[in-house]
């Protein structure tokens, strides 16, 4: 018997491989798939960032939006999530392209992440060094900040309306 709710949780846009099935599952329980865009860089940019290894998304962002559109007219619940924020270049049309493909949007800044007091991004198991380190060595250290973030969040705001952001 399926659950009552069930959330899949990827940074993958191959969860459309199993869309048929995930139609059916959708039948018998609420189903939310959330599809994770940190940000709205793709990788010819970030290669510009200095790190120890090159900084990379295994999944281009247009793919993984895609993939949220995808999944919503599909008649599944699709959520982009934001998580952890990086550097945006364009905060409005990302939130713009984002409120087009998802039924919700969660931010998520690593300082507040899923409890660990930012512990996880700020290690290396993740990244090739520590997040607050990658942003401070290429001029992006407002982006540390929960003052940026509450900044994107108003912008967010203003795009996707107070019922559609968390």
């Amino acid at each position: 018997m399926p659950p009552d709710s069930l959330v899949i949780q990827t940074h993958t846009p191959n969860v459309l491989r199993d869309l048929a099935l995930l139609i059916e599952l959708n039948k018998k329980c609420k189903l939310s798939i959330q599809i994770t865009a940190e940000s709205d860089k793709e990788n010819d940019e970030l290669q510009y960032y200095q790190t120890k290894e090159r900084l990379r998304h295994m999944y281009s962002i247009e793919s993984r939006l895609n993939a949220l559109k995808r999944i919503k007219e599909a008649g599944l619940f699709s959520v982009g999530v934001v998580s952890p924020l990086m550097p945006l270049n364009d905060p409005s049309q990302f939130a713009s392209k984002l409120d087009k493909t998802s039924n919700f949007v969660i931010l998520d800044h690593y300082l507040l992440g899923d409890g660990s007091g930012g512990f996880r991004t700020k290690s290396r198991n993740y990244f090739s060094e520590p997040l607050p380190s990658i942003l401070l060595n290429n001029n992006q250290d407002e982006w540390n900040s929960l003052d940026k973030f509450n900044e994107i969040v108003a912008v967010f705001r203003k795009v996707l309306g107070p019922n559609k952001l968390g």
